[in-house]
């Protein structure tokens, strides 16, 4: 090229480069912008809309979980749902872009080599596809027991005090050291199973690369393919088992995400055991009599704990429990409050029976 023509050549392809940089700047701008706008509401409905479901739990619910795997699975659910959505849009997206520019720039060399890397690309996707359902299984067990993990130290440290004075740490130190050992050895097999995988992966790209290799020695040797020809095939190669790799990686992490979510939703979504019944009307109280008729109360997996229990308690009656640890005082009060249902019988106050008004009434009261 003439150095005196340079400028007047290259002008237009330079505007172009510098225009479609500027243009790609804005488009990602503008989905920082977009992202911005949707990130953190997302993740405030969720925490908002979990949360409303927490407040509903029953008192046996948090009876029979640690409140540290719940906050945990609560936070799984909240990052999880969003940092998926990214991967997503981010990396989805973008490298399904990538194959497709790859297969169109190989059939430019030959439909061969074009045709080798679909055939490639469908081999890889549908063997990691199908060992995904696998893949999810360990990610589920996974995330529960780094959840049993959380909430049993969430739990050692909440009750520190408890545990000085009756000298437990011997015993915690060793419920410690079982659930850690459980979890190192659930981690282990997911993460063998993943190098399983990827083994794989790496096998069939290690065969369509010696394909490869191996007609573009032929084609080169036959005056076909060119120097250029070569080189273009094998860098295309790299880049496309990298960027499949990455992809493979995401699948790997969404595939975790997805297994936190699965377990935290299918704890915090759980249908509450004690419900106001439809169109349940407040409690007024007026002079605050309280009736036990022919109750009926077990724990669930336990003897009946109360079986045909009647008692009246008058208006401004002063009453004493007594009886042994365990013999059902505070159950005795706990019902009254409907922190637990009854198995059979009616609880009445100022004859209004408290299982047909509403729960925050009730406890208001």
């Amino acid at each position: 090229l003439d150095p005196a023509l340079a400028y007047d050549r290259l002008v237009v392809p330079a505007v172009v480069y510098i225009s479609i940089s500027a243009a790609m700047l804005l488009l990602f701008r503008f989905y920082d912008y977009v992202w911005l706008h949707l990130n953190p509401p997302l993740r405030r409905y969720l925490g908002l809309k979990i949360m409303k479901r927490m407040l509903r739990q029953s008192h046996h619910f948090y009876q029979h979980n640690l409140i540290g795997a719940l906050s945990n699975k609560i936070k799984d659910v909240m990052t999880g749902i969003p940092d998926i959505l990214k991967i997503l849009i981010d990396t989805f997206i973008s490298q399904i872009v990538a194959i497709m520019i790859a297969v169109g720039t190989m059939s430019t060399v030959s439909f061969w080599f074009a045709g080798a890397l679909v055939v490639w690309i469908v081999i890889f996707a549908a063997g990691s596809i199908t060992l995904s359902s696998t893949g999810r299984r360990y990610s589920d067990d996974s995330a529960e027991m780094r959840s049993n993990v959380i909430g049993m130290i969430a739990d050692i440290l909440g009750n520190m005090m408890s545990i000085r004075l009756f000298t437990g740490r011997m015993q915690e130190k060793a419920q410690l050291r079982k659930i850690f050992n459980d979890y190192v050895y659930v981690d282990q097999q997911r993460d063998w199973f993943f190098m399983k995988l990827f083994g794989f992966q790496g096998g069939t790209f290690l065969i369509y690369q010696g394909i490869c290799l191996m007609w573009l020695l032929k084609g080169f040797s036959n005056g076909i393919v060119t120097a250029g020809d070569f080189a273009l095939v094998l860098t295309i190669n790299i880049a496309i088992v990298d960027c499949l790799w990455s992809l493979s990686r995401d699948v790997d992490k969404v595939t975790e995400l997805a297994g936190n979510i699965n377990k935290g939703l299918q704890l915090l979504l759980m249908p509450p055991d004690i419900k106001d019944v439809l169109g349940a009307p407040s409690l007024i109280v007026s002079q605050g009599e309280i009736v036990f008729d022919s109750v009926q109360f077990v724990y669930r997996g336990a003897e009946p704990f109360f079986n045909n229990k009647s008692v009246r308690i008058l208006p401004k009656q002063k009453v004493g429990l007594v009886g042994y640890s365990g013999g059902g005082k505070s159950t005795f009060v706990n019902l009254i409050l409907r922190l637990f249902d009854i198995s059979a019988g009616h609880i009445y106050i100022d004859r209004q029976d408290i299982a047909q008004v509403t729960q925050d009434s009730l406890r208001a009261s």
